[in-house]
Formats: structure tokens, C-alpha cells, sequence
């Protein structure tokens, strides 16, 4: 039972506050979403990706790529044949 009430002693002195800062406004909902996201891309460095992207296309899965999958390119038009 203590421990109930703590919990909601800790609620109230919370909205209290935010009485105190804010008046009515502080009591509303607030978004519990972060106000920043360290780890996103920043946008000078997306615009340069976009841009390689569009004149440079995207790397092809030629040669080397058929090398280190062990799929050489005989073996992959005899199957297409058969």
C-alpha cells in the first residue's frame, strides 16, 4: 500500500509542477516523442548521396559480384537455357 501512494505522490508533485511552470497549459498531454534524434543522417550529406545516386547509379552486380558468390557467368546462362 506504501508503495502506491508513493507512486502517486510522485504523479501529483509532477503535475504540481507543471502547474506551477505552466498554469493550465502544463497540464495538458505532452508528446513523448524525442525533441532531437542524434543518430539521423544530416541532410547536406543525404543531398550528396542523392546525388551520386542519380549520376552515378548504383554499383552493379557484374563481374565481381558473380565472383564471390561463386556464380560464374556460364553457369548462369546454361541454366536459363535448360
Amino acid at each position: 500500500m506504501r508503495l502506491r501512494l508513493t507512486c502517486v505522490r510522485r504523479e501529483l508533485s509532477g503535475f504540481y509542477r507543471r502547474y506551477l511552470t505552466d498554469s493550465v497549459e502544463g497540464l495538458r498531454t505532452r508528446s513523448k516523442r524525442p525533441k532531437t534524434s542524434p543518430n539521423v543522417t544530416h541532410a547536406d550529406i543525404v543531398g550528396k548521396i542523392i546525388y551520386l545516386r542519380q549520376h552515378q547509379g548504383r554499383p552493379s552486380r557484374g563481374r565481381p559480384y558473380r565472383l564471390r558468390y561463386g556464380r560464374s557467368a556460364e553457369s548462369s546462362s546454361a541454366s536459363r537455357q535448360s
